[in-house]
């Protein structure tokens, strides 16, 4: 469980991370410039949701966060992520916040492209940000998919307990059950705190706790 007070300290505030990804879409710095104010954004969201801010006092700054990558070309987000796996992560947090952003066609389409640059496969890291795309474009037929073949895709790509219970959240999103959706969130936050690390690689030395890496997103996903 994330404790307001392993992040009471975190120096950086929305409103200058906003400045920050403002700057780094209009003077086209460098890449790496950039994913860093990316991942730092991010963090900075989940610190103030792990200390009970809700989505929409943070809407401007994860809107900034869906809008980050939008002056970047596909070719060098490829590139990067092949020469650094975990730059797909941070493209994944960015495509996170496009579908958890109000919906509209500015934020559909950063979606699509986004999702186009991530493996074909869903790998377990990542499973949320498939099952939300899917979701919001009614790709129901790819979820029924998984799930009538979840023993063989998770045989083939190390799905785990966890992606399961996001598929059948997902399943549940788009049937509109209700009642299913509530019972399936207490048993997802538990699972997503067995799987999920408590911490991230933030460079080629050390690790450190971070709010991050404990932010379930597709608690946040709420389709229109």
């Amino acid at each position: 469980m994330i404790h307001e007070n392993a992040f009471r300290n975190w120096p950086f505030t929305s409103s200058q991370c906003i400045e920050k990804l403002k700057v780094a879409r209009v003077d086209n710095p460098s890449l790496s410039y950039n994913l860093e104010w990316i991942v730092l954004s991010v963090e900075t969201f989940a610190v103030e949701h792990s200390k009970g801010v809700c989505l929409s006092q943070s809407s401007e700054l994860l809107s900034s966060i869906a809008a980050s990558l939008d002056s970047v070309p596909n070719r060098h987000l490829l590139a990067s992520m092949k020469s650094n796996a975990s730059i797909g992560e941070t493209v994944c947090d960015v495509l996170r916040a496009a579908l958890c952003s109000p919906y509209s066609l500015e934020n559909l389409e950063r979606a699509n492209r986004l999702y186009a640059l991530l493996p074909k496969q869903p790998i377990q890291n990542l499973f949320d940000a498939y099952v939300m795309y899917q979701v919001t474009f009614g790709y129901t037929n790819q979820l029924h998919d998984w799930n009538n073949h979840f023993p063989g895709f998770k045989k083939m790509s190390a799905w785990n307990a966890l992606n399961r219970l996001q598929l059948d959240y997902g399943l549940a999103l788009v049937s509109r059950d209700e009642e299913r959706i509530s019972q399936l969130r207490p048993t997802l936050i538990s699972s997503f705190e067995t799987y999920t690390s408590g911490e991230c690689l933030i460079n080629s030395y050390d690790k450190i706790q971070t709010a991050r890496s404990r932010l379930n997103w597709l608690l946040l996903y709420n389709p229109a």
